[in-house]
């Protein structure tokens, strides 16, 4: 039987410590004064996503190369900025990217960065979105992942494709076990799980975030299952976010069936 439990154990293991994080932040330290994300702001951040994509997919590599590191340092800084209201913290950790990408730069820095960033900006997300504008990002991410990677344009693969060759972090590459190969996991994804983690648990207590990681860690570990299928037939990609949705939406199910 082929599946892998590596990954599924990564997006549970970055899902919590999102989520305690989230519960240990101190907003009174934030830079930015966190309001509600409305609607209409996320219709615009997925269609600058739309128009990143097919940026990435139809222009020559070092272009993608300079103008994602260019946009990944920026986000880092902000991030961490705003979520620290320190400068310092911010310019030392966007002062450790550069130094690790132009000296050491592998596999182990790769993962490392791309996880932070994913923590980070889950935070973010979580900090700024209520109940409603969070079903509708969710839905609305899952939509727009199956269209992008499986649709007649799949601007998301062709996009990956070039990310992976170049190295940016942007993705998390993982060994698989106990299926010997290798694993690769989109930033967005990490991001995904986590967002959805830290809400459940706002809303529902420790306990329930738990049980929501747990939950979308099992439901990844059977997409895993059916990755490892399709690929024998020549299917490279698969949009990650509905086994991540699926397994919060378990989770919803049954919190209210308990109460």
């Amino acid at each position: 039987m082929m599946f892998d439990v590596v990954t599924a154990a990564l997006l549970f293991s970055i899902s919590i410590l999102s989520t305690r994080l989230y519960t240990k932040w101190n907003r009174q330290t934030a830079a930015l004064d966190f309001v509600e994300l409305k609607l209409k702001y996320i219709l615009v951040a997925i269609a600058v996503l739309i128009a990143a994509l097919a940026l990435f997919s139809y222009s020559p590599a070092m272009l993608v190369y300079y103008g994602y590191l260019a946009a990944f340092t920026a986000a880092l800084y902000a991030s961490s900025y705003l979520l620290s209201g320190r400068h310092y913290v911010s310019i030392a950790l966007t002062a450790l990217f550069a130094l690790s990408f132009m000296f050491a730069w592998n596999i182990l820095t790769l993962n490392a960065f791309a996880l932070t960033a994913g923590i980070l900006f889950s935070i973010m997300l979580a900090a700024v979105m209520d109940n409603k504008s969070l079903l509708f990002f969710a839905a609305a991410l899952t939509v727009f992942d199956i269209i992008m990677v499986l649709g007649p344009m799949p601007l998301m693969t062709s996009a990956a494709e070039k990310i992976i060759t170049l190295q940016l972090p942007s993705i998390v590459i993982l060994p698989t076990f106990p299926v010997g190969g290798g694993m690769i996991l989109g930033l967005g994804d990490v991001i995904f799980a986590s967002l959805l983690t830290i809400k459940t648990g706002e809303g529902k207590g420790w306990r329930k975030a738990l049980t929501c990681a747990l939950l979308i860690a099992a439901s990844f570990t059977i997409f895993t299952f059916i990755s490892y299928v399709l690929a024998g037939f020549g299917i490279r990609f698969l949009p990650a976010t509905p086994p991540i949705l699926a397994g919060w939406l378990l989770n919803m199910l049954f919190t209210r069936s308990k109460s």
